[in-house]
């Protein structure tokens, strides 16, 4: 439904675009090691973009792949929070989130950097994402499809366009 009013308000406003974006995160988590125990590798949301595929070059790895809810689920780490805090493609961590007490295994699959930082399909600079744990769609409805945890915290629609009298 909101897709289908987002692309309603655009059109009803008369403005070009070349595409609607949807995000959404959840709550930060703790990135612990995989037994849990110790201090926490980094504070991450997990979170998803659409059309981030053709937005990111894989540095090293892969795409992750949809989580089936079996096994840990298969993240991208931006290239330098990976080099700054030593997270290898194929590890497996923990997130843990006390808030709604969900401990949840997941495995770098690849780390990304942005193509193109100033394209307009970034409503914010990619930067801003460099703390999340980037998982396709059909993952983080998975991860976020369940009645007693309230762990999205932010989702947001956007649309893009290159036109430069647009607005």
């Amino acid at each position: 439904e909101a897709d289908a009013f987002a692309a309603g308000l655009v059109s009803s406003l008369n403005l070009p675009s070349e595409r609607g974006v949807r995000y959404a995160g959840t709550e930060q988590m703790r990135l612990l090691p995989p037994s849990g125990e110790g201090k926490e590798l980094l504070f991450a949301r997990v979170s998803f973009l659409s059309g981030l595929e053709d937005q990111v070059n894989i540095i090293e790895g892969a795409w992750p792949k949809p989580f089936n809810r079996e096994g840990p689920v298969e993240v991208l780490v931006a290239d330098r929070v990976a080099n700054q805090n030593t997270l290898l493609v194929g590890d497996t961590y923990l997130l843990r989130a006390t808030s709604v007490g969900l401990e949840l295994p997941v495995r770098i699959a690849g780390t990304w950097r942005a193509r193109d930082a100033e394209s307009s399909y970034w409503f914010n600079p990619p930067s801003t994402y460099s703390q999340m744990l980037l998982v396709p769609e059909e993952s983080f409805r998975m991860v976020a499809d369940n009645a007693s945890l309230s762990l999205v915290t932010y989702a947001s629609w956007y649309s893009a366009s290159e036109d430069a009298n647009a607005g």
